[in-house]
């Protein structure tokens, strides 16, 4: 027999599956996110008004992120990268890293964006069994400025996610 103090549950997640939508609230305002289409496990989803492409791989669900930002009044836009969004089967305390460096425009303007993410089982929460916390920290660094964004997701088997920054579940379908 063996036993291991690392939880690991390998309900779904991160449920994507073209039709699917969750509808969440926060202080009287309404927030749905919808799969709006699938493609050769490649999913469009959106998130209020914003489009994310997830992709989910046996052991990962990857995120494709445009990479866009201002300097000195310009905007520029650096191209696109993938992070991972989960890695699976989802275990406590798991962490990972990932970092973009870049140069872009002419004169070059150095970039760099560092995204490190953070799962621990919650066990309870808000009704929902087994539920898992993501912290993701996202920095994003120019010559002139840092500027840092956090993200805090509870995600529950075979709903997906349950409550993102304050954000409530309140319904969901296919």
């Amino acid at each position: 027999m063996v036993l291991s103090c690392n939880k690991a549950f390998y309900g779904d997640y991160f449920p994507l599956k073209e039709g699917k939508w969750w509808k969440y609230e926060k202080e009287g305002r309404v927030l749905r996110i919808e799969v709006w289409s699938e493609q050769d496990s490649i999913y469009q989803v959106l998130f209020g008004n914003e489009f994310r492409e997830f992709v989910k791989l046996r052991d990962a669900v990857l995120e494709k992120k445009e990479i866009r930002f201002f300097h000195e009044g310009d905007v520029y836009n650096a191209g696109t990268c993938i992070f991972t969004f989960l890695r699976l089967p989802l275990m406590d305390e798991d962490r990972w890293k990932e970092e973009i460096s870049l140069d872009v425009g002419y004169p070059p303007v150095p970039f760099t964006l560092e995204r490190e993410s953070q799962i621990m089982w919650v066990g309870e929460f808000n009704g929902y069994n087994d539920v898992y916390m993501l912290v993701i920290t996202e920095r994003e660094s120019l010559p002139s400025s840092t500027e840092e964004r956090h993200d805090t997701l509870y995600l529950a088997p075979d709903v997906g996610i349950v409550e993102f920054n304050g954000w409530g579940l309140t319904e969901w379908g296919d």
